[in-house]
């Protein structure tokens, strides 16, 4: 799409230098420590069981979670921009953008397709998707929650918004592309699955697809639509 009068020429990186790539493995560590704090209390409040972890421990860990990825980004466009999301790193959703939630559906599809040989060779999920199908009642619905929101919008704001961002003030876009998609992609190892393995070059050709979309338009929004639909036929098969 061109530049219009409501859709300005994509920045380059915005207010950012290359040095800033370096706050997203710290914002992630501290996220993931908010989100253990945050499940602990959730557990505490609730005095649901440990395993498998109940509805507002993991709603809780969520927040912790995907709540310090916002407050990271935040406090490094405040010291590095004017502090707003939307301004700094593109963080906004337009409607006229929907259909990249059925272009995100079908990139999940496509890869779903040509990974089958291999995902049925293993005969393993990730371990996200396995407790996402064996959820029921309110569990069901905070993973939905998560899977279908919560994960689009606050995993683009960190590695579409702010790394590749910082990664453009330095590389050329196919180069800043490139990493932004194979840390998106390896990130996801973190649940050490088989499952995980195996679909790790659809994460990273999905990222990849997400980062020009960020480059192209200079925001968000496509990529988190496009997160949206990528997650969606998982969440629509837990569903129903």
């Amino acid at each position: 799409m061109e530049p219009g009068p409501d859709r300005p020429e994509p920045p380059p990186c915005g207010p950012f230098t290359a040095v800033d790539a370096w706050f997203v493995p710290l914002i992630y560590v501290c996220a993931a420590a908010a989100s253990a704090i945050t499940g602990l209390v959730g557990y505490a409040v609730s005095g649901e069981e440990v395993d498998p972890v109940g509805p507002v421990t993991l709603a809780a860990s969520a927040v912790g979670l995907y709540g310090g990825f916002a407050f990271g980004c935040r406090l490094v466009a405040r010291a590095r921009g004017t502090g707003s999301l939307p301004d700094d790193l593109g963080f906004v959703v337009r409607l006229r953008d929907w259909a990249a939630i059925p272009a995100g559906v079908g990139i999940a599809i496509a890869a779903g397709l040509i990974l089958s040989p291999i995902s049925n060779l293993v005969d393993e999920n990730q371990d996200v998707v396995d407790e996402l199908n064996n959820a029921t009642g309110a569990k069901l619905v905070v993973f939905a929650l998560i899977a279908g929101l919560a994960a689009p919008v606050f995993e683009e704001l960190l590695f579409r918004g702010l790394l590749l961002r910082s990664l453009l003030a330095k590389f050329s876009p196919l180069v800043a592309i490139a990493i932004s998609a194979t840390a998106f992609g390896t990130v996801h190892l973190l649940d050490f699955s088989l499952g995980t393995v195996v679909v790790l070059p659809a994460l990273i050709a999905f990222g990849a697809i997400s980062a020009h979309q960020a480059v192209k338009t200079g925001d968000l929004s496509r990529s988190i639509l496009l997160h949206v639909g990528f997650n969606l036929p998982a969440v629509i098969g837990a569903l129903f």
